[in-house]
Order: C-alpha cells, then sequence, then structure tokens
C-alpha cells in the first residue's frame, strides 16, 4: 500500500466516530473523554484528539492513530483496518494482483468438512455428540460457535458427502480427513468424534482434532489432522483467530495445552487463550505471540511432563523477547477440570497469583533442596541457566543475574561467566542441555554477544573441535600405537569437549597402558554413536601424520579457545569492576592459548 492511499484514508476518516462506536465519548475542550476501551477503564481517562487523528490512555499509555486502536481493540492486521476504513470513506484499496492459490483444493474441502461437521450436530447421526455436549453445559449454538461439531459412526458418512460435492478422495487423503485401512479400504478418518476445528489466524479452517464420543479398543481416544501444504502445527496457535483482539487489549496471552482448555477459557471469560496444537511450543508460535503481546501466563499440567513442557516453552518464549509467567494448577487438574470444579472467580485468583518463570524455578528448586549446601546449589545453578541465556531482554536477563546471585550466594560475576558458557557440541551429536528444576531436560540456549545464539566465528570453531575429536579418534582406532604418542604429547581427556568422545579415548588410553584391545561394551549408548562415527570415517591415510598432528594441536588448545569465548561474552554482560576483572582473566586466557598452541612434532619428525 502507498503511503499517500494510507494518509488519504486516514483524512477522510473522522477517529472520534470510529472509536465512539466503541466506547461512549464526551467532548472535554478539543478533545473527547471516556473509559478506556482497550484496558477496560471506567474513568475519563481515555483522550481523543480528532485535530490530531490521535487517541491517548492515560491510565494504560496505550496511544496512536485510528488504525492502531482497530488494530489493538478489534485485533486486525494493518491492511484489514485500512480496508475497513476505506471502505467507509469510499476509497477501493487496490493490492498487487495475487497469484492464482495453488492450494484452493485443499482449502475448498476444509470449506466443505468445517461446514459439514458442524451441520451433524443437528442431525440424527448426532445423538452422541449432542449428549456430551450438553453434560459439559454446551448448546447447539454455543458449541458451533466455537467450531465444535461432530463426524458420525458411519464408515463413510463423510467421504460420501465429499464425493458428491466434487472432492477427489486423494485431496481428503492428503489433508487426513479420509484414511485407508489395511484392506485398502477408504473411510472417514474422524469418524465417532467430536471435532474441533483448527482455523489459522484468519479464521480459515486448516485441520481439526477428534476426541473419541464411543471407547474401542486399540483406538486412541484423540486424533489430530495430519500436517499439509495449508497446516503447519509449529506456525499455529489453536484459537489465535479468537483470541487475538483479547490478547492485544488485555495486553497478556494464556497458553494452554488443548482444544477444551482453551474452549473452556474463553467461556470463563479469559479469552486471550491459545493453546498449541500436539506438538512442543516452537519458536514460530513464539513469534507470532511477540507480535501481539510481550506477557504469556502458561496455563500447563504441573506433573513432572507438565512442568519440562513449560520451561521448555518459557525459555523459547524469553528468546523472542517475551515475559512468561506460570500459572500453577493444582495436581490433576487442567485448566478446563479446574474450571468445572473450581469456577471461574478460583481460576481468576491463580492467574492473578502467577510467579515469573524464575522465581517458578526457584520456589521449585527451594522445595526440592537444591539451596541447602554448596554442592546442591551448584546443580541449582546448573538447572536456571537455561533461563537466564535464553532472556533476550538484557534488562530482564540482568535481573535474572542479580536474583539467582542473591539466592544461591554466588557472586555475580560467576553467574555473569556461567550464562556466557556456550555448550558446545560433540562429536556425539548435539548441543548441551541443562536440566530443569524437576530434574528433566530442558535445552539451554548457548549465548551470544546478545545473549542469542553463537557467532559464526564461535560456531567455525565448534566445528573444527568435532573435526578434529573425530579424526584423532579415528586414526587412534585403526593405529593403536597413536594412542601413547598422543598422550606423550599431552592430549588428555579433558581437551575433548563431549562425555560421550571423552569416554572413548580414555578406554583407548587404557587399553594402549595395558596391553589390550580396547573394549567399549560397557560404554554409554553415546560413546557406541563416537565409535560408529569414527570406525565409518574415511580416513586420507596419506597425510595420516600432519592430520594427526593438526587434531591434537586443535584438541589441546580447546579447552583455552572456550574459555577467551565465554570470558568475551561475559564482558558484553558486565561493567565496572567486573569487567575490569574479566579483562585480566581474558588476557590470562589468551596467554595460555598461544602456549597450548605450540607445533607438534610429529609433524616434523614423522613420528
Amino acid at each position: 500500500m502507498s503511503d499517500p492511499i494510507v494518509e488519504t484514508v486516514k483524512a477522510r476518516t473522522d477517529i472520534g466516530e470510529i472509536i465512539g462506536e466503541h466506547v461512549q465519548l464526551r467532548r472535554t475542550g478539543r478533545t473527547l473523554r471516556g473509559p478506556c476501551p482497550l484496558h477496560g477503564g471506567e474513568g475519563p481517562n481515555f483522550s481523543v484528539d480528532p485535530e490530531r487523528g490521535m487517541f491517548k490512555c492515560y491510565v494504560c499509555q496505550e496511544a496512536g492513530d485510528v488504525f492502531s486502536f482497530l488494530m489493538k481493540h478489534l485485533g486486525l492486521e494493518f491492511t484489514e483496518a485500512l480496508r475497513m476504513l476505506g471502505a467507509r470513506a469510499g476509497i477501493e484499496i487496490r493490492e498487487k494482483q495475487r497469484r492464482a492459490d495453488p492450494h484452493a483444493h485443499l482449502r475448498e474441502a476444509l470449506g466443505f468438512a468445517a461446514e459439514w461437521h458442524r451441520r451433524q450436530l443437528d442431525e440424527p447421526g448426532g445423538e452422541a455428540a449432542r449428549d456430551y455436549l450438553e453434560s459439559r453445559g454446551y448448546t447447539l449454538e454455543e458449541a458451533t460457535s466455537f467450531g465444535i461439531g461432530c463426524f458420525p459412526s458411519k464408515w463413510d458418512g463423510f467421504l460420501t458427502a465429499a464425493r458428491t460435492h466434487g472432492i477427489e478422495e486423494d485431496v481428503l487423503l492428503e489433508l487426513g480427513l479420509a484414511a485407508r485401512g489395511k484392506t485398502g479400504d477408504v473411510y472417514d478418518r474422524f469418524r465417532n468424534r467430536l471435532t474441533f476445528e483448527i482455523q489459522d489466524v484468519g479464521g480459515r479452517p486448516i485441520g481439526f482434532g477428534g476426541r473419541l464420543l464411543v471407547a474401542r479398543e486399540g483406538v486412541p481416544k484423540y486424533v489430530n489432522s495430519p500436517e499439509s501444504p495449508v497446516f503447519r502445527k509449529g506456525s499455529e496457535l489453536y484459537g489465535l483467530n479468537w483470541a487475538r483482539g483479547p490478547i492485544r487489549r488485555k495486553g497478556r496471552a494464556l497458553l494452554g495445552e488443548g482444544f477444551t482448555d482453551v474452549i473452556s477459557l474463553h467461556r470463563a471469560g479469559f479469552n486471550e487463550a491459545v493453546a498449541g496444537l500436539g506438538t512442543s511450543f516452537t519458536p514460530r508460535q513464539a513469534v507470532l505471540l511477540a507480535r501481539m503481546t510481550k506477557e504469556v501466563l502458561l496455563l500447563y499440567d504441573s506433573d513432572s511432563a507438565g512442568l519440562r513442557a513449560t520451561f521448555r516453552a518459557a525459555d523459547i518464549m524469553l528468546g523472542a523477547g517475551i515475559h512468561p509467567s506460570v500459572v500453577t494448577l493444582p495436581g490433576g487438574h487442567d485448566p478446563d477440570s479446574f474450571l468445572s470444579e473450581h469456577g471461574d472467580d478460583a481460576m481468576a485468583d491463580l492467574i492473578r497469583d502467577a510467579l515469573d518463570v524464575l522465581e517458578q524455578k526457584l520456589r521449585l528448586l527451594t522445595e526440592k533442596g537444591y539451596l541447602s549446601d554448596a554442592g546442591k546449589r551448584r546443580q541449582g545453578l546448573d538447572r536456571l541457566l537455561g533461563t537466564l541465556r535464553s532472556a533476550a531482554d538484557p534488562a530482564l536477563r540482568d535481573l535474572y543475574i542479580d536474583r539467582v546471585a542473591e539466592v544461591l550466594g554466588i557472586r555475580r560475576q560467576v553467574v555473569i561467566e556461567e550464562v556466557a558458557k556456550q555448550r558446545l557440541a560433540t562429536v556425539a551429536g548435539g548441543p548441551g542441555r541443562s536440566q530443569g528444576p524437576g530434574g528433566g531436560d530442558s535445552t539451554g540456549s548457548g549465548a551470544s554477544k546478545h545473549g542469542g545464539r553463537p557467532s559464526t566465528a564461535e560456531t567455525q570453531s565448534v566445528r573444527a573441535e568435532e573435526i578434529a575429536e573425530r579424526d584423532v579418534l579415528a586414526l587412534m582406532v585403526s593405529s593403536p600405537g597413536l594412542v601413547r604418542r598422543a598422550a606423550r604429547e599431552g592430549l588428555e581427556p579433558g581437551h575433548f569437549a563431549g562425555p560421550a568422545a571423552r569416554s572413548v579415548f580414555e578406554e583407548l588410553l587404557r587399553a594402549a597402558d595395558e596391553g589390550d584391545e580396547p573394549d567399549f561394551a560397557d560404554l554409554a549408548p553415546e560413546a557406541h554413536e563416537v565409535v560408529q562415527s569414527v570406525q565409518e570415517a574415511e580416513l586420507d591415510l596419506n597425510n595420516a601424520e600432519a592430520a594427526f598432528a593438526d587434531s591434537v594441536s586443535t584438541l589441546r588448545s580447546a579447552p583455552a579457545r572456550r574459555r577467551i569465548a565465554e570470558l568475551e561474552r561475559a564482558l558484553t554482560l558486565a561493567s565496572g569492576d567486573e569487567a575490569r576483572a574479566l579483562l585480566v582473566r581474558l588476557s590470562e586466557a589468551r596467554a595460555a592459548m598461544r602456549g597450548s598452541a605450540r607445533p607438534s612434532p610429529f609433524a616434523r619428525s614423522g613420528g
């Protein structure tokens, strides 16, 4: 859209008239005053200036023009707001001609399925679904407004209707609306299920979820649509089409785990609720939420699996600039069951008592005894590092560092250095992982100078170390005599970044000292993967001496290189005396690096 068109629409629009349709305004001098519709205020703290075409609330501090009002209040995208106002002003908004949608046939099939499944609730085959909904207090009108319907128990009821409508069987199979049995017969995949329509943020159907109405042995209780060209589970959030306006108005989102959680929260007035779609929370979903709010409250289950999922999602949100908090549900409850048993006011109390994710981790660590002595406090710090590293907001990360130093009784400078550490990838594969407070793994984000991903130089250094580990182990496995030579040159287990590669090297050393064959049988599965990897490595034996010398030299200097990278990142988080102390350590680490990088005699002597 060109700027002149936007300005023309704005010039022809009376902002007072538009906002006056959503809240009662009274003229006070040259401005209009009333209660703020964005945060639900009651006093006349919301001001509209028709001459300037601007609004501002002096309580929630929201401000902007007529476009931003519609975007915040109705949850519209800019182009939607522009088209709405353009139509009122008699201005045609032309966009560049779009290419024909290559997935139009899929969208047509999904649209037909959405209409069909809602209609079945009022048909003879929908008795079981109607009975279930009535037991949960739903009217048919309310159920269909939330995109709830059903697929009756008939083997091919939907399939027959879709064929009659001219929809190809292959399309239904691609969308997961139909499935092929062992005998080759095609049937309704969602038959005998209460079904939930999954819509994109614009309200278009993109998939379905189904809950079994009559239990059958060997048949899963819940089934969701598979991914398709129009449905990417990691890029969508269930309920966002309903919640985007309330999220912008309330300045927060609630994140649950299932369809019924979201619907129950909306029915109870918490219409800013959304949920994932059967997969772990993803960075793409975090970015989607970050465009609308910087505050998200997580309402996952409180069991160990739920806590792991909570902290994984929270770390991803921190990386997207979102400030996550955790709502603690009583054991055995999800939002749907809690609302059913305890009601709206009790849920409001839980939400009001939500804890910042770091505070929630600290509370759990305290309960589990991780703050009782020095050794356990060290473990406690390890379980907090993922959250500290993930925080993309520098101010929030700084507050987190202060809080952890205070609670664990650790000097702030030490916490900064730990935050700056990069868990290096190893031959066994994958970045390091830090444990959550419940003992489960939660991936820790490597900290770069901005607290995000490692730099290109750091990534290249990691890769060089991986190759050196693989090559030196492969050469020692193929030529056991090289093990003693590596040891004489000063290569030690601690020079290997990963525990799996380290244990393989230790077994090679043991076998060389005892004049025995290496026995890897008792090593961990990860070490077996390392052994397999080095055995399959393609070696250039014509240049084996030079490759071995280079690899030993790289590994010998690796700890110093890692230390330098850690200190450089820590410097970006420190100031004053902390920064000066880190500069001294950095100078010492660089000197150690030069000492460890002395040339290997192997290449000169030939052995």
